[in-house]
């Protein structure tokens, strides 16, 4: 049975080094997080060494309290124990249930305090208009956020077409020769253009020495399940015939559905004498169109920008009559089997934070070489605040590196 610790009464009831005042034991940001400095250094130190001894605490928590994120992903364990009902006292948290005390694909980044000033803010800011983002209306407000993402420098852009599929290409001053980048905007598969996501994309390009097309590919409601998926099938044809023989895939939002999908279908198609994609970068990629991942309840209060009813009215646009659990529209639910290693970053305080992690649950599973890097109290998307967060710097420099090998040949 899941039980609550309570660090003023059950572990500092039989420790001497935890006796502390409630008002200090009580808030665990104090003993775990960036507050550490308000404990005597050795004391601080010594309690938390004891605790994680404790054995009281799975894997899991272990990792949490050394990343200094134990009262977020464990409020129910960690946090104050004030105003919980006796239900929450002990009902098991959400993001890690059934997942194992064990998860090699799991990396927890802690949230900065300058990035949590600056999460605040942004949150004050797009308060009134959590949810309200629907059908082709929000085309023009969605571009206009995109367009104002901080140029690059060093890179240049260039209109073009690439088998009959018109996009953008971001070409960074020094980029690897027989080698690109296929980056698949979000939008809620009615948003979106490869214009407004130049400039993002063109930070992708930095960090990983490669030029990146961004495909115009059609939008819903005017062109349904599954004309963006042929539109990117033709576009990844259209590079592959141009003799790049190098293409990493990156995606972002609703753009991860949609590559996640054109990863397995080139990939199966490898086998068959095709060129498969030598890997995939997804910042939080919807994933699993069911809408039924548990933090859609979990996260509806944190996250900054969406709801499950506004989801479901794009998602319904989209798809139409189809079934949402078709491989071909959620890759979730496809054959995730020898796929190419695949990274993704996702915010914590988002209602798809769950279509990231059983994705990459899934497919290390499958034997996939797949990392899930979660950057605790970030937003959906938060990776395109290049300068506002540093979460998004590191999150990029990551992509970047990995990208870098994956793509091997040095830079022109």
């Amino acid at each position: 049975m899941f039980r609550r610790i309570y660090w003023d009464t059950a572990l500092a009831a039989s420790d001497p080094v935890l006796r502390m005042p409630r008002d200090v034991v009580g808030n665990d940001r104090v003993l775990f997080g960036t507050d550490f400095p308000y404990l005597r250094r050795d004391l601080a130190v010594n309690s938390k060494q004891r605790i994680l001894q404790s054995s009281e605490l799975n894997d899991w928590e272990r990792r949490a309290i050394l990343g200094g994120n134990a009262s977020r992903l464990f409020p129910r364990r960690f946090g104050p124990s004030r105003n919980l009902s006796q239900e929450e006292r002990t009902m098991q948290p959400n993001f890690l249930k059934n997942t194992g005390s064990e998860a090699p694909w799991l990396v927890i980044h802690a949230l900065s305090q300058e990035d949590s000033v600056a999460v605040a803010a942004l949150r004050s800011i797009v308060a009134p208009m959590k949810g309200k983002l629907e059908g082709t209306a929000a085309r023009g407000p969605f571009n206009g956020i995109m367009e104002r993402v901080a140029v690059p420098e060093s890179v240049t852009f260039e209109a073009a077409t690439n088998e009959s599929i018109s996009g953008w290409w971001a070409k960074p001053a020094r980029a690897r020769k027989g080698a690109a980048i296929i980056h698949v905007h979000g939008g809620w598969f009615n948003w979106g253009t490869a214009q407004a996501f130049r400039n993002f994309v063109g930070h992708i390009a930095l960090n990983a020495g490669a030029d990146a097309f961004i495909p115009d590919y059609r939008l819903a409601p005017e062109h349904p399940f599954p004309a963006a998926i042929r539109d990117l099938e033709a576009c990844y044809r259209g590079l592959v015939d141009k003799g790049i023989t190098k293409i990493a895939l990156t995606v972002d939002s609703a753009g991860g559905n949609l590559a996640l999908v054109l990863l397995s279908i080139a990939s199966a198609q490898a086998s068959k004498g095709g060129t498969a994609p030598v890997g995939a970068v997804a910042f939080s990629p919807v994933t699993d169109l069911t809408l039924t991942g548990e933090s859609f309840d979990t996260r509806a209060e944190a996250d900054l920008y969406f709801t499950r009813s506004q989801a479901a009215g794009l998602v319904r646009s989209y798809l139409g009559e189809t079934d949402p659990k078709n491989p071909l529209a959620s890759p979730l639910y496809a054959d995730l089997s020898g796929l190419p290693p695949i990274r993704v970053h996702v915010g914590d305080d988002k209602v798809l934070l769950d279509d990231s992690r059983h994705y990459v649950e899934r497919a290390a599973a499958a034997g996939v070489d797949a990392k899930l890097d979660v950057w605790m109290g970030m937003p959906h998307g938060f990776v395109t605040n290049v300068g506002g967060f540093n979460a998004a710097t590191q999150a990029l420099k990551a992509s970047g590196a990995f990208l870098t090998e994956r793509l091997g040949s040095p830079a022109r």
